[in-house]
């Protein structure tokens, strides 16, 4: 990441707009380079209409994360979860459902 980009708010490199002076620091900050650390089933589920983080941002935190899930719902902004219960929770249950039967059908590791 080039030095300008280090020192652009993640808002400002998403084009969504930062939420307000308390979460500035939050915004500032950039763990992008950590999301490739993470080794756990990953569901990155972001409304179409999400202008907080937006789908711009949430492809690049799926595309960081080994293995990650993508999902865009339809009709759902940043609360995704109370917009669009029903999709959802559809899609949560699903992914965990996957994730416990690959976890049962994979051998452990030694």
């Amino acid at each position: 990441m080039s030095s300008t980009a280090q020192r652009t708010s993640w808002p400002a490199r998403s084009g969504c707009p930062a939420p307000g002076p308390p979460a500035e620091s939050m915004a500032a900050t950039d763990h992008t380079g950590d999301l490739a650390n993470i080794d756990v089933p990953t569901l990155v589920l972001c409304g179409d209409a999400d202008t907080v983080t937006g789908v711009p941002a949430s492809q690049v935190l799926a595309g960081g994360i080994p293995g990650a899930v993508f999902v865009t719902l339809r009709g759902a902004g940043h609360l995704a979860n109370q917009e669009r219960p029903d999709a959802f929770n559809a899609w949560t249950e699903s992914f965990v459902h996957i994730t416990e039967r690959l976890r049962e059908h994979t051998p452990a590791h030694v």
